[in-house]
């Protein structure tokens, strides 16, 4: 597991941006999608989804710091430790699927090319129709920002691996923040 602790998540805590992100994917996915948010540290994801009425939805995070120490009471029983790279998703859901299966800043954390093709496949078996990525790919000045950024592709490689885990590349609507970096993928 990892050792991403209270100093790593000093200053990762919830912002405005959640909100914005939330809301722009609830207008697109709708309010009934069901989600997972894959690395979501300290749930600030997680929390902003629910906040606007999502109920169906889950997050992990390899920490279990971040995970123990989540300061949402209301999502206690929808979060979960688990090494995307490594472990058994759809086991640890219970075999539960959702409609939008979000890794947000979360794959270019993994350590090996390997265990990024793993996560992908986990992001399959867990999704009912879409994949929301958001990586900082070769030319994003985000990319060296932060050292335990391990994996550092361009966005063609990024492109290609989510194709290559059978998802299929679909436009992302221009009024997602941060739509620079996201890549959507829906299950083929």
């Amino acid at each position: 597991m990892s050792d991403y602790g209270a100093e790593y998540f000093q200053k990762r805590g919830l912002e405005n941006k959640h909100f914005w992100m939330a809301n722009a994917w609830l207008h697109y996915f709708g309010h009934n999608a069901s989600f997972i948010c894959l690395g979501d540290g300290l749930c600030s994801q997680t929390f902003a989804l629910n906040y606007y009425g999502v109920e169906n939805i889950m997050a992990c995070d390899v920490s279990e710091w971040s995970i123990s120490h989540c300061p949402y009471d209301n999502l206690k029983d929808k979060i979960f430790v688990a090494d995307i790279s490594n472990d058994d998703l759809l086991s640890k859901t219970n075999g539960r699927t959702f409609n939008v299966v979000v890794a947000f800043d979360v794959l270019e954390h993994v350590n090996t090319i390997e265990g990024v093709k793993f996560a992908l496949n986990q992001c399959y078996n867990l999704s009912n129709k879409f994949l929301l990525v958001s990586v900082p790919w070769i030319g994003n000045p985000c990319l060296e920002a932060d050292s335990t950024h391990h994996v550092k592709k361009s966005k063609e490689w990024w492109i290609w691996a989510i194709r290559s885990a059978s998802f299929e590349i679909i436009e992302t609507p221009v009024y997602f923040p941060y739509g620079n970096q996201i890549i959507l993928g829906v299950k083929k």
